[in-house]
């Protein structure tokens, strides 16, 4: 066990359930505000979530035009090219 990590340390009052008093309380209202936080951020989730999956529909369409589709071969293509010649004259400089 660390030096710093000591016994008191350990056994403190500030991990129990007794110093969230001041902030959650299960029977007034702070569990019905960390109710609604949940709610909102399922909210949020599910909606970013459904966004995300719209915008990968849409990019999906527009990158299986052939047009599109021939210029990122021909691109990936030069790319791939460019770094297999830098490799082989690489190899030959040694």
């Amino acid at each position: 066990m660390a030096k710093w990590l000591s016994r008191r340390a350990v056994s403190s009052s500030n991990c129990s359930p007794a110093s969230l008093t001041g902030i959650y309380d299960p029977n007034g209202m702070g569990a019905m505000f960390f109710a609604v936080l949940a709610v909102a951020g399922q909210i949020v989730d599910t909606t970013w979530c459904i966004g995300v999956v719209l915008a990968a529909d849409r990019a999906g369409a527009w990158l299986r035009r052939t047009g599109i589709r021939r210029r990122i071969e021909r691109t990936l293509s030069a790319i791939l090219v460019g770094l297999g010649l830098g490799l082989g004259l690489a190899a030959d400089a040694r």
